[in-house]
């Protein structure tokens, strides 16, 4: 347990009295750690199937090598081919091209298509 000196007497030339630094630090530790192993534990029962990341033995690094894997499989003829389109909100200025992504949709015979632009709309 480290300790601070709160004031040095001149006259004994060391600490009049001493305080501890790190004992509720450590209490506050335990006790975090116990309750988010059972915290854990709890979203572990009641997360989508789907859900990747936040959670400890579902990193959301996993979902990048699935996906990395499925477009791997895809290039070598192993599954159908995949198509991937990117958009940079950020940079669209809250203005999606919905007419350019129907067609691109309809380029790539993508059904579902229309149904997720008219969410946009």
């Amino acid at each position: 347990m480290a300790s601070c000196q709160s004031h040095v007497d001149p006259k004994l030339g060391e600490a009049v009295e001493r305080r501890p630094l790190t004992i509720l630090s450590t209490l506050y530790r335990t006790w975090a750690r116990r309750h988010a192993t059972h915290l854990n534990r709890w979203i572990a029962q009641h997360r989508p199937e789907g859900l990747m990341g936040s959670t400890p033995d579902r990193a959301a690094t996993e979902a990048i090598w699935h996906t990395h894997g499925l477009i791997q499989q895809a290039r070598a003829g192993k599954r159908p081919p995949l198509y991937m389109l990117c958009m940079d909100l950020a940079k669209c200025y809250d203005h999606i091209d919905l007419k350019a992504l129907d067609r691109l949709c309809a380029t790539i015979s993508f059904a579902g298509g229309p149904a997720a632009i008219a969410n946009y709309g």
